[in-house]
């Protein structure tokens, strides 16, 4: 495994990750869970505590520090055939492409990306209008998992006799 500065905790998202994914996706289908998501956001603590809400909740999660990792991440799981369900973005990056500038060349690459943005400043015209950035939902910082949950439902449906965090069967 690659170590990118942070704990191990975090799925690096490099071309071994990459390549590994279709293993991955259908051990992730065999357990019933419910998709993978790719996380952007400079802080640790943020993609950490998002990652473990992911986690215990049924989703796959990988972590990116930059709007040049996430970008990078999603071209090559896209290129593999197994592209992710859902991306969220910090709308913030210092120093780096932010998530307008991420989601706007992930359309380039997938017209079909589904996109949430995450931010902590309340003020910032994404969230109310977060669809004329090329969103799907926003999620104000901070949020808690029923938040996170409520909107990743909306944008991606659980497969047929998943288990939800509640311990209720989805059945159709």
């Amino acid at each position: 495994m690659k170590r990118n500065g942070d704990r191990d905790i975090e799925q690096p998202c490099d071309e071994e990750g990459v390549a590994e994914m279709p293993l991955k996706v259908d051990m992730v289908r065999s357990l019933g869970r419910n998709g993978s998501v790719l996380v952007m956001d400079d802080e640790f603590t943020v993609r950490t505590f998002i990652f473990h809400m992911l986690k215990v909740s049924g989703y796959r999660a990988f972590l990116a520090r930059t709007g040049e990792e996430a970008l990078e991440c999603y071209t090559k799981a896209k290129q593999c055939g197994y592209p992710f369900d859902d991306v969220i973005l910090d709308v913030h990056i210092p120093n780096g492409m932010g998530g307008k500038e991420v989601i706007r060349k992930l359309s380039d690459v997938d017209p079909e990306v589904k996109a949430v943005v995450m931010t902590g400043d309340s003020a910032d015209p994404v969230l109310k209008n977060c669809s004329d950035y090329g969103f799907i939902e926003a999620l104000p910082k901070p949020f808690t998992i029923n938040a996170l949950l409520k909107v990743l439902r909306r944008i991606i449906p659980s497969p047929a006799g998943a288990f939800q965090p509640s311990g209720q069967r989805n059945v159709l």
